[in-house]
């Protein structure tokens, strides 16, 4: 699923995007006004649910860090963020 794709879906609201890299988080998140969250943990106290998008080496770590939230899994080289909606 491309951030595109994401952004363009009805069913959530597509709120943020963390990525290890800040100036390429920035850009995504002006191009989709969304918030560029600075840590993980910021962006997990604000959101229902994950798009977890990294390379399967990182997918573990990641996954446990957010133990407990709801996930889809993606395989690209960011973390996508999105609310559900009401």
């Amino acid at each position: 699923m491309e951030i595109r794709n994401i952004a363009e879906e009805k069913r959530f609201d597509f709120v943020g995007i963390y990525d290890a890299n800040t100036e390429q988080s920035k850009d995504v998140a002006t191009i989709y006004n969304v918030t560029p969250f600075e840590t993980m943990d910021i962006l997990l106290d604000y959101v229902d649910a994950v798009v977890v998008a990294v390379p399967s080496s990182f997918r573990l770590v990641l996954l446990l860090s957010i133990y407990g939230e709801h996930m889809m899994q993606q395989g690209t080289d960011r973390c996508l963020l999105f609310k559900m909606s009401q």
